[in-house]
């Protein structure tokens, strides 16, 4: 009965409630877990963005560089839901070429809030104008082209910029990053929880409509630099689930591709279908392996799976650890084939996630058309 749930079947309502209240226990034993064996991170992590109370959408000064830390991890409905009418089928490219270059990288920060209780605070890493493989630089000038979204989820407790090494690869090879720092799974919230994550897929489908709505703001510096016709979502362990979430009901189409990592699925999955790749620790001791090979199996679309040899929950999210490099060549080159229609990005995601301390499978991958 479950497995069919996460293909896209609809369940009587007796079983759908059943269904429900088996994932209210989950949340509440993730959070368990993640409280013991997690606990409270220290003051390591860096300073989040100077807070605002500026409206949606309004731009917020540069607080400055983020600096680049290792991953830590340990309500009501409101606007902020994908339109429902959107579409955008996995598979097909944008009609844009995918960039033959490395990109410098401009960082900006948005002054987002869903609703009073939800400020939504995002640092954005987009490709720019410059010297590629310089530091990223404050609010620089956006670099000529038109450019697919990529939304980053942080994990529990953590913070956008902690993901700084990821998120700076995937801007300077041609993508918009957009990390909001979620109002109660983030390092400074006073009780952060894992039973707020069901509420974090609206708060990511609201950023991703405040990001696209730049494209057509005259005078910003986005405006005509946005491709608006799809996006990605990415997410590690709290912000793993966070992705698996926006890929069940209400349904984005325009949501083509995930990256789940250290994460799993806690809702059945709706349909149009997307490319899921999911990326995991062999050692993970939060979130185990099996678990989350359990959630791809389960899964009948196009996917992919990278295991980190040895890896454990988050270290090789860091630059320099074992497995980073992998996980950068597999995601970008998944990216670029899921939002660009790279086919020769495609082709070599076998070899990227095979070499370097990782192993490689895929299921049901299907080309461009």
């Amino acid at each position: 009965m479950f497995r069919n749930h996460f293909r896209g079947h609809r369940p009587p309502a007796v079983l759908l409630g059943a269904v429900l209240l088996g994932v209210m226990v989950f949340v509440v034993a993730v959070t368990v877990v993640f409280i013991n064996r997690e606990g409270a991170r220290s003051g390591s992590e860096p300073p989040p963005p100077a807070a605002s109370g500026a409206q949606p959408g309004s731009v917020s000064p540069s607080p400055g560089r983020p600096s680049a830390q290792p991953p830590g991890e340990s309500s009501e409905p409101s606007p902020g839901a994908p339109d429902p009418s959107a579409s955008g089928p996995s598979g097909s490219s944008s009609g844009r070429s995918a960039p033959s270059r490395t990109f410098a990288v401009g960082v900006r920060h948005l002054a987002l809030q869903r609703t009073v209780v939800r400020p939504l605070p995002t640092t954005v890493w987009y490709p720019a104008s410059g010297t590629a493989g310089s530091a990223p630089e404050p609010d620089a000038r956006v670099a000529g082209g038109r450019f697919p979204l990529v939304l980053l989820s942080h994990g529990m407790p953590s913070l956008p910029e902690t993901y700084t090494d990821v998120a700076v690869r995937l801007a300077a090879a041609g993508f918009v990053v957009a990390a909001p720092r979620y109002p109660n799974t983030n390092l400074y919230s006073a009780s952060p929880t894992m039973a707020d994550v069901p509420n974090q897929p609206a708060d990511a489908f609201y950023v991703v409509e405040s990001v696209f709505g730049l494209e057509t703001t005259h005078g910003d510096p986005f405006s005509g630099h946005l491709d608006t016709s799809r996006y990605a979502a990415v997410g590690h362990s709290a912000g793993g689930f966070t992705t698996s979430w926006m890929l069940a009901s209400p349904r984005d189409g325009r949501l083509v591709a995930a990256v789940i990592i250290a994460g799993g699925t806690v809702a059945p999955y709706r349909e149009p279908a997307a490319e899921v790749l999911f990326i995991h620790g062999e050692a993970d001791r939060t979130i185990s392996h099996s678990d989350g090979h359990a959630s791809y199996d389960l899964l009948s679309w196009s996917k992919a799976f990278l295991t980190v040899i040895g890896g454990d929950h988050k270290g090789y999210l860091t630059a320099g650890r074992p497995g980073f490099d992998p996980v950068i060549r597999t995601t970008r080159d998944f990216l670029r084939a899921t939002l660009y229609g790279d086919d020769a990005a495609r082709r070599r995601l076998p070899a990227d996630g095979s070499a370097d301390g990782a192993r490689f499978e895929q299921r049901l991958w299907r080309g461009r058309g």
